[in-house]
């Protein structure tokens, strides 16, 4: 994850596998134009960190999970330290299985949700907390996230968030797919959620879009956003699944399909950003092709980059996330499989 609150200061998180049995989150600090090592809190002896997301240059937030105790962890940033955050129990469903955090976001300094669930390939099950007068509590329950697994969150505003992910299948987490599934085995399909002042409803999808699993959104406004995911393109009993990246569009109605050209068999989309209504990176990873995808939004046309003028990272990198500093500049980071370490790329026009 990646996170800047000014256009000179940023942070990203991530982990350090060095030692697989005993990861550590690693955070990064990115001040007077460089990158540089923050040391973390101690956790535990085996933890990891997903996403970040700054408030502002003073406060922060940090989720992922604790790997000892098989929960989620969030560490809070403020007065210039990192501090372990105490999160209740709350899903008695997949308490005792382990459980992670994968996304964090705030509206403001007061209010915030952290989203996640669990990594087992049996009795999957969704996780949402919400920061709210100093604390954190959870939303729903075994009748609403039981079966779904969460991959995006976006909030627009305290009262219009979105989450999204995928509903009724084995867990297959792009952001670390080493160590993940490659299969569907049960059936799949679109999982997504919208809260707003009448509270958490499920958002009815257009018949064709049922199976866009949801990875990341971007809105400019209520009824101006975005979203990318994974259309799986094999049956379910396949040995592998394969599936291709989408993009579609919400104009405050439902969701349309914006269409794509991108030439190869498997591959996805797994972050956007817009920084305005005509302009925004997308990012992903073309599992054929073991690269990174890099795809621009500009008026109403998107272009991929091709592998020539990708970034010379390896022969095997992905891209996890992208973010606007400026309306012509951002910032992706990923990692390179074939090395085993993270990426962060850097883009002006």
């Amino acid at each position: 994850g990646i996170s800047f609150p000014e256009p000179n200061v940023g942070w990203a998180v991530g982990t350090n596998y060095e030692d697989v049995k005993n990861l550590t989150g690693v955070i990064l600090k990115y001040q007077d134009g460089k990158w540089e090592t923050t040391k973390p809190p101690q956790v535990s002896s085996n933890w990891f960190l997903t996403s970040v997301f700054f408030i502002s240059a003073d406060e922060g937030w940090a989720a992922g999970g604790n790997n000892e105790l098989k929960k989620g962890l969030i560490l809070h940033y403020k007065g210039g330290n990192w501090t372990e955050v105490d999160i209740p129990l709350s899903y008695l469903y997949i308490d005792e299985k382990g459980w992670e955090f994968t996304h964090i976001c705030f509206a403001n300094a007061s209010e915030g949700w952290a989203t996640g669930g669990t990594r087992e390939r049996k009795g999957s099950g969704g996780v949402i907390y919400h920061y709210k007068n100093g604390d954190w509590t959870s939303v729903g329950g075994e009748d609403l996230l039981k079966g779904h697994i969460i991959r995006g969150l976006t909030v627009v505003s305290a009262d219009d968030v979105w989450f999204g992910g995928q509903n009724e299948g084995k867990m297959f987490n792009p952001r670390s797919h080493m160590v993940g599934s490659t299969a569907f085995s049960r059936p799949w399909g679109s999982f997504e959620l919208h809260y707003d002042n009448s509270g958490m409803n499920h958002v009815k999808q257009p018949t064709f879009l049922k199976n866009v699993i949801r990875n990341d959104y971007s809105f400019l406004a209520p009824d101006k956003g975005w979203c990318v995911g994974i259309f799986p393109t094999s049956a379910p009993n396949a040995k592998y699944m394969t599936y291709e990246g989408r993009l579609l569009q919400w104009k405050g109605e439902k969701w349309k399909n914006f269409k794509l050209d991108y030439n190869s068999k498997w591959w996805y989309l797994i972050a956007v950003d817009f920084s305005n209504e005509k302009y925004a990176w997308m990012v992903g990873y073309d599992v054929k092709k073991k690269m990174g995808i890099l795809a621009n939004y500009k008026k109403g046309k998107v272009s991929f980059v091709s592998k020539k003028k990708l970034p010379a990272v390896s022969d095997d990198w992905g891209l996890f996330e992208v973010i606007h500093t400026g309306e012509n500049e951002f910032w992706a980071v990923g990692i390179d499989y074939q090395e085993g370490k993270g990426v962060i790329l850097h883009y002006t026009e």
